[in-house]
């Protein structure tokens, strides 16, 4: 996997060169993906200050919900990769839904004696080990997907990319450079690709 980084004044489908993001395979469509970044001291201050000062915390909370950076980039993908995105997010998120929703039910019927009290303990223990459990698929599927390492004024790094699209980004990037500016936009009838080591 690779990373890169991309200017944020090139975010957009036809700027992106013709390769899937995630395999390097021939493009199918585009994904507009909103990837947000905040400083990593912001999240272990936030974790530390819970235990030991609340209000801190919440401090914290709010200027990371203010420094947070936000870009949408319009994302090659193949047709194999389309919902590539989607069932990311929705491994994310629907396991924490799932064990929210069971322990608000459990809860009520523990409240409404149809449970015994003696099951609280159970509902505790059950509820601290689907959460580990979901921390750490949450976990593995941050770090093995497409992800924003970086969001800065000028451009967007990302990591986890494909080795292909991740060098013909860089010989597009390239190219744009060096190529003097007529005021008008580039057209190749030939377009070439570069030789993939």
């Amino acid at each position: 996997m690779a990373r890169v980084r991309i200017p944020l004044n090139r975010t957009k489908a036809s700027q992106m060169p013709p390769a899937c993001m995630i395999c390097g395979g021939p493009v199918d469509t585009h994904v507009a993906r909103l990837f947000t970044w905040r400083p990593p001291f912001l999240s272990l201050g936030f974790l530390v200050s819970v235990f030991f000062c609340f209000p801190v915390a919440i401090a914290i909370l709010v200027v990371g919900f203010v420094s947070t950076r936000r870009v949408t980039v319009e994302c090659p993908v193949c047709e194999r990769h389309r919902g590539y995105f989607a069932w990311r997010g929705f491994w994310m998120t629907a396991p924490l839904l799932v064990i929210t929703s069971a322990d608000l039910t459990v809860g009520l019927l523990i409240v409404t004696r149809v449970l015994p009290e003696e099951a609280f303990v159970f509902l505790l223990g059950g509820t601290a080990a689907a959460i580990l459990v979901w921390a750490s698929l949450a976990t593995v599927l941050q770090r093995t997907g497409v992800r924003c390492d970086e969001i800065s004024p000028d451009d967007v790094r990302l990591s986890g990319i494909d080795r292909a699209f991740a060098d013909l980004l860089h010989y597009e990037h390239g190219r744009r450079k060096s190529a003097p500016d007529y005021g008008w936009e580039e057209y190749d009838p030939y377009p070439r690709r570069p030789a993939l080591p």
